[in-house]
This record gives structure tokens, C-alpha cells and sequence, in this order.
């Protein structure tokens, strides 16, 4: 616990069940640390298991008549169905309706796929440090810190690493033999499981080496989904809606279902309800970035309107919202909000 002082001190001073750490709080070292994946987590075999937040919170929207969630939580259970050897998230729902639905294939790809962490299998092997040579590990951790620096773009093709990724499985697979606890064995068979669709050629799709804060992630992302989705879909509800104001190409919906894999369905192309070249106008500011800020608030004082600012991260949102709460009276929202 002394290396979680600070969470430990936080969660004391909260009042009622805790269901997540608000972002930034804390180092991400730390949070890695005391986190687990799919691959990790022991389900009913972890003493916390009765007083987890995921499970908490999951049986608490399984018991739910109306459940609203994100993309992403939802086609992590749609992906885990598919898979048909992994748990599920949801229980089966009556419908689901899908907002944005345009970008559910691209999005989807990502976990019908495969992805590895190089510094979870660390860190998984250093939880067991009591039973492996101490050698053994520090060469383990070096092995991960170099090909982390290997990638020096951030992201590049697999192959370019694979040659020097096989010593380090090699190593991992070693350990795990040597530490012989069977709770480890299983968890490593799931990691080979998933090194092999990323190591082999079977399937059709992108093969990456990608760096995420200090972690180097390898991962799979299928060409084609509709079959995966299709299937999952079929076990996570008995009728599904799909909307977006951008689901169609050209007037189709051909591109849309291909990609998901849809078929035998109603479609219908609703009119837009807004007269946008009589009621809006899009501006793209060209100015110095010293001056943008004061461009935006010359431009929110002499709108009689509403504006709409588009941002590309959430820090340079949040400068904005600061700024322009101070510099004006109107009210601004967030996409936090």
C-alpha cells in the first residue's frame, strides 16, 4: 500500500461507494499499477471481487430498464460475445439504439481485433518477483525499455519489431514457467493467444507497434468486422437502430452495412429539419496563435447567437472555457458538461 499513499488518502476522505478516480488525479504510474485488464483480472478468484466498482456497477446496469452508455463499453461487449470465450458486460438487451452510428465499424475494428501490452506483461511478472531471478527480470524490464524506444515515431508496421519482439515473449514465457502458478499460466495462455493472431498472417488486416505513454502496445485491427459485429450484435439484442446524420455515402447505405456486416434491413433517409446556409455560417479562423483567443471573443461578443468552437484536445477546450468565462457574460457549455 506505500506505493499508493495518495489514492489511499483520497478514498478515505470520500463519502459513499467510489465507482472510478476522476481523471488526472493521479500519476499514471500509479493508476497502472494498481489496475488490471481482461487479462489480468481474476474474477470470482480475486478477494475483491464483492466490492469491485466494474462489477458493482455493471450489475447495477444489469439491473437497469434503460442503460446509456458509450461506444466503446458497448462494442467491448458486443466484441466479448463474439468471441464466445470471454465474459460479457451487459446482459442481453431487448433493443439497443445507437447514436452516431457512422463511426461503429471503425471503432469496433479495434476490439474484434488483438492487442498486447508490453509493459503489462511486465508488471505482471514483477508481481511475482518472490518466485523469478532477479536477473532475469531486470533483463525483461530493459528488453521492454529498448524496443519502447525502437519506436520512435510513435507508431510503426509490427514487422519492423518482430524480430526483436520474439526474445522478449521467449523471456516472458520463461518466467511464467519458472514461477509454475497456474492462476499465471492462464493469464499467459490468453497473452499467447492474442501474440499470435498479432504475430501471424492468417487474417487480413493492420499489424502495429504503437507507443501509449510509456507502454508499447502491439495490435491487430481486422480489415473487415461485419461478420464479428453481426454475431455479437445477434447475442447482445433482439433488435437494434442505428442513427447518424452521416450513415449514408452519396445517397446509400451500401457502405454502411458492408462495413457492419448488416443485412436484411429497413432503411430511411430523413430530410434535414435546420436551414443551415440561412441560419448558421462556419468560420475557420486564419490568425497567429498569440492572438486566437482574442479572435475567439471578438467573434463570441459580436455573434447574437450561439457559437460552437471545435477543439482538437481537451486541454486547449478547457483554456477556452477559462478564458472565455472570464472575458464575457454569455454562459458556455462543454463537452464535459
Amino acid at each position: 500500500s506505500v506505493y499508493y499513499q495518495d489514492v489511499i488518502d483520497w478514498y478515505h476522505m470520500q463519502e459513499g461507494f467510489v465507482s472510478e478516480l476522476p481523471r488526472g488525479l493521479f500519476d499514471y504510474n500509479i493508476l497502472d499499477k494498481m489496475s488490471a485488464d481482461s487479462h489480468q483480472c481474476l474474477y470470482t478468484k480475486c478477494k475483491y471481487f464483492t466490492s469491485c466498482p466494474f462489477y458493482a456497477a455493471r450489475d447495477e446496469a444489469n439491473a437497469a430498464s434503460i442503460v446509456i452508455t458509450n461506444h466503446f463499453m458497448l462494442l467491448t461487449d458486443i466484441a466479448m460475445k463474439a468471441e464466445e470465450s470471454y465474459g460479457n458486460i451487459f446482459e442481453p438487451a431487448d433493443h439497443i439504439i445507437f447514436d452516431e452510428a457512422h463511426s461503429l465499424a471503425d471503432i469496433f475494428a479495434v476490439y474484434a481485433g488483438a492487442e498486447i501490452s508490453l509493459r503489462r506483461l511486465t508488471m505482471t511478472l514483477l508481481d511475482h518477483k518472490d518466485k523469478l531471478p532477479f536477473e532475469k527480470l531486470n533483463l525483461l524490464t530493459h528488453m521492454q525499455d529498448e524496443l519502447y524506444n525502437r519506436v520512435k515515431e510513435g507508431k510503426i508496421q509490427y514487422k519492423r519489431v518482430r524480430d526483436d519482439i520474439y526474445p522478449f515473449m521467449d523471456l516472458c514465457f520463461e518466467l511464467v514457467s519458472i514461477a509454475d502458478d497456474s492462476d499465471l499460466k492462464d493469464e499467459f495462455a490468453r497473452w499467447n493467444q492474442a501474440f499470435n493472431v498479432i504475430d501471424g498472417e492468417e487474417e487480413d488486416g493492420l499489424r502495429i507497434a504503437e507507443q501509449r505513454g510509456r507502454d508499447l502496445l502491439l495490435r491487430f485491427i481486422p480489415m473487415s468486422v461485419g461478420a464479428e459485429f453481426t454475431t455479437g450484435l445477434h447475442q447482445a439484442a433482439l433488435s437494434s437502430v442505428f442513427i447518424s446524420a452521416t450513415l449514408t455515402t452519396n445517397g446509400s447505405f451500401d457502405y454502411f452495412l458492408r462495413e457492419t456486416g448488416l443485412d436484411n434491413v429497413t432503411t430511411a433517409m430523413m430530410p434535414s429539419v435546420f436551414e443551415m446556409k440561412q441560419q448558421a455560417r462556419l468560420l475557420v479562423p486564419q490568425v497567429p496563435y498569440d492572438k486566437r483567443d482574442a479572435a475567439m471573443k471578438k467573434l463570441v461578443e459580436r455573434v447574437n447567437g450561439s457559437v460552437l468552437i471545435i477543439c482538437n484536445s481537451l486541454k486547449r477546450m478547457q483554456e477556452l472555457i477559462d478564458y472565455l468565462s472570464e472575458a464575457q457574460e454569455k454562459v458556455v457549455f462543454s463537452q464535459d458538461d
